[in-house]
C-alpha cells in the first residue's frame, strides 16, 4: 500500500534527532486526518452564505436537524468506564470552545474513543461519523438523513439556535465528531489548506470539529495551520491507580499488579490481557505474545529499503541511541524485504503498520 508520487525522487532521510525521524515519517499519514475535514471545510467556507437564508427545510429534514438534539449516548454504559482527568480535560473544551479544531491523539488503544466518548456523555448537538472510505461525505448525509451536502449545511446551521432549548447543555455549538481508524488510508486526497481553512475564525466560530485519531501517527501530524489554530489533547496510558481501578472493574482487584507488570499500562493491553484470561492464556503466556508480536514487526522493519539502500536498520540504530531499552538483536530477520522506492513511500511505510511496534518497544509515547 504506497501512497507516494511518482514524480517523488529518493532523498537521504536525517537520523541525527528522533524528532527528525518522525516529523519526516508523519507527513504521509497526515493525509488521512488533514483530508478527513476537507469536507467539512467546503460546506464551512460557505456557511456565512446559507446563515441568512430562510429557505425552509422539508419537514423529513427538519426531522435530521432533530436527530442532532438527541444527548450523545457513550458505547459503554457509565459504570463500565473509569473517570480519567483527560476526560475533564475534554469537558472543559468542549464547553470553553469559541474556534478551531480539537484533535484528540495517543497511543493505539489508549483509550481515546472511551474518553472522548465519556466527555460527550449527554452533550446535544453532536454529529458523528467514522471515516473509513473516500466517500464518507456522502454516507455521512446518508446517515443523517439528508440528501446532500447542502441540506448537511442547513441542518448544522439550524443547531446553535435548537440549543438554546437546552440552557444547561456544555456547549451552544454544533460537534462533528470524526473518527478516523487506523485502516483508514486509502480513498483520501490530501488538500493542504484544509485544515488552514477550518481553522479560520469565522469557521471555528460555526462548528466545532473533534477529530479522534487512532493511530498516533495521524494525530501528530495534523496541522490546522499551526498549533495555534488546532487544540491538541493527548490520552496516555493509565496511571497505577487508574489501571488498578480499571481492572477491579473486570474482577482482578487483588491481583492487578500482575497484569501491570506482564502487561504495561496501556488500556488495550489490559483488557486483552483480561479476555485472554477467561480463555485459559496465562499472563505470562499473554506477556510473550505480546513480545513476539512487537518483535516480529521491528525485525521486518529491519529490513525495510529505500531502493537500493536497507533503511530501516540504520534507522533503527538511531532509535536504539535514544531508546535503548526494550530492543532485541536477530541474526535470522524474516525473508522478503519491504521495498520502498521513494522517500514518501518509506514514511508510509515506517508507520503502518510498523508504527505500534516501535512505540511499543521504545516506549516512545
Amino acid at each position: 500500500m504506497w501512497l507516494a508520487h511518482a514524480s517523488w525522487q529518493p532523498q537521504p532521510m536525517p537520523l541525527t534527532r528522533r524528532e527528525g525521524i518522525f516529523n519526516n515519517s508523519l507527513t504521509t499519514l497526515g493525509e488521512t486526518a488533514t483530508s478527513s475535514l476537507a469536507w467539512c471545510a467546503a460546506f464551512a467556507a460557505h456557511l456565512g452564505n446559507w446563515w441568512w437564508r430562510s429557505k425552509p427545510l422539508p419537514e423529513g429534514k427538519l426531522r435530521s436537524a432533530g436527530k442532532t438534539m438527541e444527548p450523545f449516548e457513550p458505547s459503554r454504559p457509565q459504570d463500565e468506564v473509569i473517570q480519567r482527568p483527560v476526560m475533564e480535560t475534554l469537558r472543559q473544551r468542549i464547553a470553553s470552545w469559541q474556534q478551531h479544531a480539537t484533535i484528540i491523539g495517543g497511543r493505539y488503544q489508549s483509550g481515546k474513543s472511551v474518553a472522548t466518548e465519556e466527555a460527550l456523555r449527554g452533550v446535544r448537538g453532536v454529529v458523528r461519523f467514522t471515516i473509513r472510505s473516500a466517500d464518507w461525505a456522502d454516507r455521512m448525509c446518508k446517515q443523517l438523513g439528508v440528501d446532500d451536502e447542502g441540506l448537511f449545511k442547513e441542518v448544522m446551521r439550524r443547531v446553535p439556535e435548537k440549543l438554546k432549548d437546552f440552557p444547561n447543555n456544555l456547549t451552544k455549538f454544533p460537534i462533528l465528531l470524526l473518527e478516523v481508524p487506523r485502516t483508514t488510508t486509502e480513498g483520501i486526497n490530501l488538500i493542504s489548506s484544509t485544515a488552514k481553512d477550518v481553522a479560520t475564525d469565522k469557521i471555528g466560530s460555526a462548528i466545532h470539529v473533534i477529530v479522534s485519531a487512532s493511530s498516533a501517527a495521524v494525530a501528530l501530524a495534523f496541522d490546522a495551520g499551526g498549533t495555534e489554530r488546532q487544540e491538541d489533547i493527548w490520552v496516555a496510558d493509565l496511571t497505577e491507580e487508574e489501571a488498578k481501578e480499571f481492572l477491579a472493574l473486570h474482577g482482578h482487584e487483588k491481583n492487578w499488579k500482575d497484569f501491570v507488570d506482564a502487561c504495561g499500562l496501556r488500556i488495550g493491553d489490559l483488557v486483552k490481557a483480561c479476555e485472554n484470561l477467561k480463555k485459559g492464556m496465562s499472563l505470562d503466556n499473554t506477556k510473550q505474545e505480546y513480545q513476539r508480536l512487537a518483535t516480529v514487526e521491528v525485525v521486518g522493519f529491519m529490513e525495510l529499503q529505500v531502493h537500493p539502500k536497507v533503511t530501516g536498520r540504520e534507522m533503527l540504530q538511531e532509535l536504539l541511541k535514544v531508546y535503548p531499552e526494550g530492543f532485541q538483536q536477530h541474526s535470522h530477520p524474516p525473508s522478503g524485504a519491504c521495498r520502498a522506492n521513494s522517500q514518501q513511500e518509506l514514511s508510509c511505510c515506517v508507520f503502518s503498520p510498523y508504527q505500534e511496534a516501535l512505540l511499543f518497544c521504545f516506549h516512545i509515547a
